[in-house]
C-alpha cells in the first residue's frame, strides 16, 4: 500500500490487483496484468509504479496503469522511487532493476540472495535487505555487502535517514543502523515473523 495523501492511495496484490482510496472508499482498479503484485510507489498523484511475479512492472500515468518493459523475469518484492527520473526495483536470486527516467535496467548486483525490500534515502544513498540476513548498500555509484548482524530472513527496511533505520525479519528479528554499523535489537516475540516496517520519525 502507498498513500499519497489523506484522499488517496493505491493498494496492490494477487492476481494483479489493484485497489485504489478516493478518500471515502476501496475501489477495484483497472489493472493491465494477472500477474501477481508485490509492491507499489507512488510519485505523485499522476506518476506511480507497480512490480511483482515474473519480473511484472506496471505504470500509473494519471488516467490508467499500463505494462512497462522490464529488463528480468525473477520476482521484483519491492520498488522505490528517488524521483519521476530515478527509481530501483529488488527480487529474487539477487535482482536490482534501475529506472532512469527512459527505461529499466538491470543493474550490477553484490548477492545472488533474493531481496525483499528497497528504501532509499536519496539518490546517492540506499539499502536492500534480503535472504539470510543479506544486506546490500548503495553508495550513489556501485551496491556492495554491508555486514549483517543476523542470519534470518529480513523483510521489510525503512530508513528515516542516511544515519537511522530499521529492518525486521524471521523470528522476530529486529536491527537499527545507526549511521556506522547494523546492530541487533531486542524483539518483544522471537517466534513470529516480522514483514513490514514503517516509521513516522526516528
Amino acid at each position: 500500500v502507498f498513500m499519497i495523501s489523506a484522499n488517496k492511495g493505491w493498494a496492490v496484490g494477487g492476481s494483479g490487483k489493484i485497489i485504489h482510496w478516493n478518500g471515502t472508499i476501496w475501489k477495484n482498479a483497472s489493472s493491465p496484468t494477472t500477474k501477481s503484485l508485490y509492491s507499489v510507489f507512488m510519485t505523485s498523484a499522476n506518476d506511480g509504479w507497480a512490480v511483482g511475479f515474473d519480473g511484472t512492472i506496471i505504470r500509473w500515468n494519471g488516467t490508467r496503469w499500463n505494462t512497462v518493459s522490464s529488463p528480468t523475469t525473477n520476482y521484483l518484492e519491492s520498488v522505490f522511487m528517488v524521483s519521476a527520473s530515478n527509481g530501483w526495483a529488488v527480487g529474487w536470486h539477487g535482482t536490482i532493476t534501475h529506472w532512469n527516467g527512459t527505461a529499466w535496467s538491470n543493474a550490477t548486483s553484490p548477492t545472488t540472495n533474493s531481496l525483499y525490500s528497497v528504501f532509499m534515502t536519496s539518490a546517492n544513498d540506499g539499502w536492500a535487505v534480503g535472504f539470510d540476513g543479506t544486506i546490500i548498500h548503495w553508495n550513489g555509484t556501485e551496491w556492495s555487502n554491508a555486514t549483517s548482524p543476523t542470519a534470518n530472513y529480513l523483510e521489510s527496511v525503512f530508513m528515516t535517514s542516511a544515519n537511522d533505520g530499521w529492518a525486521v525479519g524471521g523470528l522476530g528479528t529486529i536491527i537499527h543502523w545507526d549511521g556506522t554499523k547494523w546492530n541487533n535489537v531486542t524483539s518483544p516475540n522471537e517466534m513470529s515473523w516480522l514483514l513490514s516496517v514503517f516509521m513516522v520519525s526516528a
